[in-house]
């Protein structure tokens, strides 16, 4: 499928040399080659085409919470989906485009008082990156409550989310299969009480300041954070980059940071978990760029 924008070139469609430093949650990071801002799903796709016409590789963003972009930028398109929010609701059927937050989705979900998708509220991501990673909180994962999900495959394709690859914090979605948006299907009764536990569980247990949320996955028969925490790591810095004296699976920018610091911290992080424990740490934060 062809947007407006058809057949152009990146040049014509996109922002060059753009700062991605201040659009990432964390706030680290060089320049990407290309930027792009499409509305909907064609100017989506003619961003998606142009760069492998031009051999680009391409980045999709949200809300860019969950990335730690190299210092040196990314040599591709890095394509931003802030504006395609679109929200529509039929029965207890609730779509979302991949632009969407995970607060804006709940606060929908509230005003047509669906139940479901509670959980996500508070996970600073959009739904197309929830969905790519399958992001979960409270034993909950987003591919509990999806019955379609929509990707870029040469036009837009239909997906039942068993054809997605799903696991814990991972799919077969992303960059080779963008997500374009996604369906949930709820049930009628919003629950309002969930939301406040949410809220009061954040604040409580959760830095405040810029982070990219978890930084390692739980594993079968441990939480990283508490074996961060047993070695002794909360509040332990490489330049800018901390371990988050309240969660430990938390990395805070505590000013100044750089991608190499945060690319460092966790590499020790990892060398003394691994030494005391015998556990390797896998990140749940991807990287993007050449590290």
């Amino acid at each position: 499928m062809n947007g407006e924008w058809g057949e152009r070139r990146l040049c014509e469609l996109c922002l060059k040399d753009f700062s991605l430093k201040e659009r990432t949650a964390f706030g680290v990071g060089g320049r990407a080659k290309y930027a792009c801002f499409p509305e909907n799903a064609g100017e989506f796709a003619d961003c998606v085409s142009a760069a492998k016409r031009e051999n680009l590789p391409v980045a999709v963003l949200g809300c860019a919470s969950n990335v730690i972009v190299s210092d040196k930028g990314f040599d591709g398109a890095a394509v931003f989906t802030a504006k395609m929010n679109d929200l529509s609701v039929s029965g207890t059927s609730v779509y979302a485009a991949c632009g969407v937050s995970g607060a804006r989705l709940t606060e929908f979900c509230r005003l047509h008082d669906l139940s479901g998708a509670e959980f996500l509220y508070g996970i600073p991501a959009s739904v197309g990156g929830m969905t790519a990673m399958n992001a979960g909180a409270f034993g909950r994962e987003i591919s509990s409550v999806l019955s379609e999900v929509y990707v870029l495959d040469g036009g837009v394709k239909r997906l039942l989310p068993a054809e997605c690859g799903f696991s814990y914090r991972s799919s077969a979605l992303g960059s080779s299969l963008p997500v374009v948006g996604a369906t949930f299907s709820l049930k009628r009764g919003f629950d309002e009480a969930a939301i406040e536990k949410i809220r009061r569980f954040r604040r409580e247990r959760q830095p405040e300041g810029r982070t990219f949320g978890s930084t390692f996955k739980n594993g079968e028969g441990y939480f990283a954070g508490a074996l961060i925490e047993r070695a002794g790591l909360k509040n332990y810095a490489v330049g800018g980059a901390a371990v988050s004296g309240v969660h430990a699976n938390f990395i805070v920018n505590k000013g100044g940071a750089t991608a190499a610091d945060v690319r460092a911290l966790i590499a020790y992080i990892k060398k003394r978990v691994n030494a005391l424990f015998g556990v390797t740490l896998c990140e749940e934060v991807r990287y993007l760029g050449e590290f």
